[in-house]
């Protein structure tokens, strides 16, 4: 039987924040001077940190308030912000997963508002005593995950809250008058993350919170089938009696790919697509790479082609094409536009998937992105061959090197390479 990993599930029914998600973990066992001693390794300006039992409607909760008694002497640089995190001494995984989001929320702000950030330029979360506060939340996340040795993190579908959100303007603020919930920067983070809308006029998923999910986190409209054995209940600083504002965090025992002799295997997503294909004799072969192209860009989430002998013997090629069916009307036409062909076929299927989700690996020759799959012989990292082929025309380096080497680089790092053999 494998061996059971510490698996997490977060239940996001009244969205979720940076102080929110440190306030759960220190509910579900994470030891206050534990997180501390880490939050001590970043060299920060002295704060104070004060954990509270308060009530959130009809549930208690763990409020964790973050008090900076000064800020920074100067404004640091986003390369000096990462570097006190670099510095840290911290384990090489939190390193990793703090810098990962601050990138993220670095990179999300700046396409948002990427003409008001040249020059080193910082958004609202990296300014002033703000940025102790983000510091506290993501590094501390990072760190309490790595203490209570959670091997997978799942969240529900995320509540987004409703209304709009006042801003004042002030304090040097990338932002200025009204923004409709959710921010900008949140709806943007959680791109693919089922999400929804419900209970008061308030944001209830920051924008700390999204970049926590995006960057740690897997979305689950189930809970993982584990063995619990702690809860733990963050809270949110607003009180919006009756509504319980607060975040749950649920941890258990379990295998991704299997928690006992007689459990179902690794979770498996099911949805519904559309599949889309035609038949054609008498189109220019030269043309198809075009076609795939073009039927990416409306939103294929596959094609491919193959030969076929139709009526009287005739050699041909089915263009087969899947997406959702949201963008069938939008594939169809390009069909007719570009092959000579008088019909396409339409049905709905069912796919189902692995779990998978992409992550960035940093290496020697840039970063490069890497699809974590679940499988159920274990995790499998598979860097993407698009990126490979960058790197090998950049460097001339033939690109099965390139490939072998990345794909041992994401095997030590995340776990089994998923190289099915030699190429």
């Amino acid at each position: 039987m494998p061996p059971l990993l510490k698996l997490a599930h977060l239940d996001c029914f009244s969205g979720v924040s940076g102080d929110m998600l440190l306030g759960a973990l220190l509910d579900a066992g994470l030891r206050l001077p534990e997180l501390k001693r880490d939050l001590a390794r970043l060299r920060l300006p002295p704060f104070d940190l004060s954990l509270r039992t308060v009530r959130r409607g009809a549930l208690t909760a763990r409020l964790l308030t973050v008090t900076p008694r000064r800020p920074f002497p100067r404004q640091p640089t986003f390369a000096r912000i990462t570097g006190l995190v670099r510095r840290s001494r911290l384990p090489s995984r939190v390193i990793e997963r703090a810098i990962d989001c601050l990138e993220a929320l670095r990179a999300v702000e700046a396409r948002l508002h990427g003409h008001r950030m040249h020059g080193g330029g910082l958004p609202d979360a990296f300014r002033g005593v703000e940025l102790i506060d983000t510091l506290v939340d993501l590094v501390g996340v990072a760190a309490g995950l790595e203490r209570l040795g959670i091997a997978d993190l799942t969240v529900s579908p995320v509540n987004l809250g409703r209304g709009m959100i006042i801003q004042t303007g002030t304090g040097g603020s990338l932002h200025h008058g009204p923004l409709p919930i959710p921010g900008p920067a949140t709806a943007r983070l959680l791109k693919g993350f089922p999400v929804y809308s419900n209970g008061p006029a308030a944001e209830l998923t920051t924008p700390t919170g999204a970049v926590l999910l995006r960057t740690l986190a897997r979305p689950s409209t189930t809970l993982p089938l584990m063995h619990l054995t702690a809860v733990g209940h963050g809270a949110g600083r607003r009180q919006l009696d009756p509504w319980p504002n607060l975040v749950r965090l649920m941890i258990g025992e379990g295998n991704t790919a299997q928690v006992d002799a007689g459990a179902p295997p690794t979770p498996i997503t099911e949805e519904l697509l559309i599949e889309i294909d035609t038949t054609v004799d008498d189109c220019n072969p030269q043309l198809f790479d075009h076609l795939r192209d073009r039927l990416f860009a409306r939103g294929a989430l596959d094609v491919y082609l193959t030969p076929v002998i139709m009526k009287q013997g005739r050699p041909a090629t089915q263009i087969t094409l899947l997406a959702k069916p949201e963008r069938a009307d939008a594939l169809v036409p390009v069909l007719f536009e570009e092959t000579p062909t008088l019909g396409v076929r339409l049905r709905e299927i069912r796919r189902r998937t692995l779990p998978r989700r992409i992550v960035r690996m940093r290496t020697p020759d840039g970063p490069v992105r890497v699809k974590l799959v679940e499988t159920p012989r274990g995790l499998e990292a598979r860097p993407e061959y698009r990126d490979g082929r960058a790197i090998a025309e950049r460097t001339g380096e033939p690109l099965r090197t390139v490939l072998t080497r990345l794909e041992r680089l994401a095997g030590r790092r995340f776990g089994r390479s998923g190289r099915k053999g030699p190429r």
